[in-house]
């Protein structure tokens, strides 16, 4: 045996480099955070509601907000947002997202198309 690496599964790690995290892709507005920390979200139906599962505290990620047809996105009562949050209006956004294991703290670009 050349060396003897210990695995630890059951505990949270911390990254020491630089990760790539595939987007997940969603269309109903259920962001479940075992899943991936970023996610491509084009709302399906009209309203939608953008909304959390397995959050945990200090998981943070993107969110690209495909809006082309101006659907209403409503928010998760666990979404804590700005005053001027506004991804309802037709367009593409890049909404960053921050979790401290109760809520999760979102906040929106203007529309990038």
């Amino acid at each position: 045996v050349q060396g003897i690496i210990d695995l630890v599964t059951d505990t949270d790690q911390s990254w020491s480099g630089s990760q790539r995290g595939t987007p997940s892709t969603v269309t109903d507005g259920t962001l479940d955070l075992d899943t991936a920390n970023n996610f491509q979200y084009t709302p399906a139906t009209d309203p939608d509601t953008l909304e959390f599962g397995n959050e945990t505290a200090g998981q943070s990620g993107f969110i690209k907000v495909i809006n082309a047809s101006g659907k209403t996105i409503a928010l998760g009562s666990e979404v804590k947002k700005g005053t001027s949050w506004d991804v309802s209006t037709a367009g593409t956004y890049l909404v960053a997202y921050y979790c401290d294991g109760t809520n999760v703290y979102v906040s929106a670009s203007e529309a990038l198309s």
